[in-house]
């Protein structure tokens, strides 16, 4: 009696994370100048009655931040940008937002996500291959679906390819692909990383010998100032009495008559 009561304890519970929908899925990548990023998948969960809803807040609390264990009681929960990517996991974090009902996965990628492909003078030129959207790939197709969004949010110096964009991807502020609700056999994206525009050489070697030659005149002006500092002294105070107002007046001859 006791083990038919787990079993059936166990059929409810796989009927429960079964029942379990996820309403929406955002997923923002961060690339950072090289080429590597930083992932956020945020799934917008609904649950059908409290008791399903108190049940997921258990096993948030049981399950921690373990991912592994989070993947083996839910199978929607994975990152999207892993081994089927030809990618590893460096470190993650999930929490679950019982207000918004919101479970988030937070992970960095061991290698590159974006991948160079030119580096010239004033701009490298990086890709974004198919193979980072493996997980989407159904039967060769790229399919990401209308209730989930990927932000992938690249350097703010660039310049996106958008001649190489499927019709349906978005270019926000520049610098941000936008992906929701596409349908296509390849996304090829790809962008140019713009470098600052560094002084010229001769303007470097112009301001360099600048610096040696008045530098040195500098210095022996105030040695010559400095030397001769008693002599300048004499000449500023000839100077302000000779134009000063405060003059002494001049002895003025004074005759007296006596008389004959």
């Amino acid at each position: 009696m006791k083990r038919m009561a787990i079993v059936l304890l166990i059929i409810l519970l796989s009927q429960v994370a079964a029942a379990l929908k996820v309403d929406k899925l955002e997923i923002e990548v961060v690339v950072d100048g090289e080429g590597f990023a930083s992932v956020t998948e945020n799934y917008f969960l609904s649950f059908i009655s409290d008791f399903e809803f108190n049940d997921f807040k258990q096993n948030a609390n049981k399950n921690s931040a373990s991912l592994s264990v989070w993947q083996a009681s839910y199978d929607f929960f994975k990152p999207h940008f892993t081994e089927s990517a030809g990618n590893k996991i460096t470190s993650s974090g999930i929490i679950f937002d019982e207000t918004s009902k919101t479970l988030q996965l937070k992970y960095g990628l061991t290698e590159k996500f974006a991948t160079l492909l030119t580096s010239e003078q004033r701009s490298d030129t990086y890709s974004i291959p198919d193979s980072a959207l493996a997980a989407f790939n159904i039967a060769g197709t790229i399919v990401i679906p209308e209730n989930t969004r990927i932000v992938i949010r690249l350097p703010e110096n660039t310049e996106v390819d958008t001649e190489k964009l499927p019709d349906k991807v978005e270019v926000a502020f520049g610098n941000q692909i936008v992906l929701n609700g596409i349908q296509s056999n390849s996304i090829n994206i790809q962008y140019s990383l713009l470098k600052p525009i560094a002084p010229k050489s001769d303007e470097i070697v112009q301001g360099i010998s600048n610096t040696y030659i008045f530098a040195p005149l500098a210095v022996l002006l105030l040695i010559g100032t400095y030397a001769k500092r008693e002599e300048i002294e004499k000449i500023v105070e000839d100077y302000i009495v000779n134009h000063s107002e405060m003059k002494p007046r001049e002895s003025e001859e004074i005759e007296i008559d006596f008389g004959k």
